[in-house]
């Protein structure tokens, strides 16, 4: 629907909104009504996932599937190297029908290998294990990833959390995704404590 608005002349910031997702939404759900409509399916996505708990992680996601919608909607090159190289789409990705939930994933093996075997698995059974399991192991306090602003009670990205979650090796998945998906193990960290 961005794209149709903006084929009709829509201006670039009411289509993307602001650079960086909404964070004041996640920590309190009346904000999310004035959110922009790019920041605010993404905090309403995560409120779906309720295993993704640390608010770290869900920062961190929010982030992603963030940048990567706004490249979605308005693939400028600008657009495209806000991307970690490792969020960029695959060649797979661009030229295999898939569901658009496997671009969304962080880990490009997985991403790779998904987009072909998709179909043997199925999605509720896998989500859990994934969201239960999720870490960016941020090694400080979780409310340390967020920095107030001081202009109001609106919070934005510690850059040293975004520095920290845009390094792809910080992001594992625990013991029970591998258990649960050996087949998917290889294409991911897993942590075992």
């Amino acid at each position: 629907s961005r794209q149709n608005e903006e084929a009709k002349g829509v201006s670039k910031q009411h289509l993307l909104g602001p650079p960086y997702p909404s964070v004041s939404s996640l920590l309190n759900p009346e904000k999310n009504a004035n959110s922009h409509p790019v920041s605010k399916v993404f905090t309403d996505i995560l409120r779906a996932f309720p295993d993704i708990s640390s608010l770290p992680e869900q920062v961190a996601v929010l982030y992603m599937m963030f940048i990567l919608m706004r490249w979605q909607i308005y693939p400028t090159k600008e657009n495209y190297d806000r991307l970690p190289e490792w969020m960029r789409p695959l060649p797979c990705q661009l030229l295999t029908p898939h569901p658009a939930w496997i671009d969304y994933l962080a880990f490009p093996l997985m991403r790779e290998k998904l987009v072909v075997t998709y179909r043997d698995l199925v999605f509720e059974n896998w989500f859990i294990p994934f969201t239960r399991t999720l870490s960016v192991n941020w090694p400080y306090e979780a409310t340390d990833c967020l920095l107030s602003t001081g202009e109001s009670d609106d919070l934005m990205i510690n850059p040293v959390f975004e520095r920290h979650f845009r390094n792809l090796d910080n992001w594992t998945l625990g013991p029970a995704f591998a258990e649960g998906f050996p087949g998917l193990a290889d294409t991911v960290r897993i942590k075992y404590n």
